[in-house]
């Protein structure tokens, strides 16, 4: 059975939930989540069947779970037996680490506040997948670990993309108003940001399956 490790932050307004596969020992399939109210966009619709998102790093075909710092990689959002009729539009895209530091990638309205961070999100909405590179690996001190987290809005078709160059009145909310959103899910990966005198083989030496053939360095700090 999993268990969970609350952090509560200084506003008052969101909790970091970690859910691990061991009380003690720091697994690669440990995830942890950072929850917030009022995420939902109005007009949300009940879904009869559950929905379920996986957030990955990739290079080319190849699902990643560590890479080097100053390298670009595939961020990718992709929803299990998504549906022809069925829409998406990532917002609240963070990455964060377990003492609570979050840089915002994607924010509520599903607008970029910073794009030194990664590119346009690149969508297959029949597919239910979103792409997008990040320019670097966020690297966080006094740790290797960086947790990414996107939260993936479902809509009645295909979903209605914000103005992000408008205020935040055009950035997506008049908009999305002519739209009916059926569900929000959230997706999150672990990503270790190897050492950086491996090169290349320190990323891809860590193996998206479990086992003890991950190198040394690789620490749930």
């Amino acid at each position: 059975m999993s268990s969970s490790r609350y952090w509560q932050d200084t506003g008052d307004r969101s909790v970091m939930v970690a859910v691990r596969a061991h009380p003690s020992v720091d697994l690669q399939e440990d995830r942890l989540f950072s929850l917030s109210c009022g995420r939902a966009g109005a007009g949300q619709a009940s879904k009869p069947d559950i929905s379920l998102v996986s957030l990955s790093l990739r290079d080319g075909a190849r699902e990643l779970r560590a890479g080097q710092a100053g390298v670009s990689y595939n961020l990718r959002a992709e929803l299990r037996d998504p549906s022809p009729n069925t829409g998406l539009m990532v917002r609240n895209c963070l990455a964060f680490n377990l003492a609570g530091t979050v840089v915002t990638l994607v924010d509520d309205r599903g607008c970029r506040p910073n794009d030194n961070f990664i590119s346009e999100w690149s969508y297959d909405q029949s597919g239910g997948r979103a792409d997008t590179t990040l320019w670097t690996l966020i690297q966080f001190s006094a740790s290797n670990r960086t947790f990414y987290q996107c939260d993936v809005q479902l809509c009645q078709g295909e979903c209605l993309m914000p103005d992000c160059q408008g205020g935040e009145a055009a950035g997506g909310q008049t908009r999305a108003g002519a739209q009916i959103f059926e569900d929000t899910i959230t997706g999150s990966t672990t990503v270790f940001v190897a050492d950086p005198s491996l090169g290349a083989a320190g990323a891809l030496g860590v193996e998206c399956g479990l086992g003890d053939d991950n190198p040394s360095w690789l620490r749930g700090q």
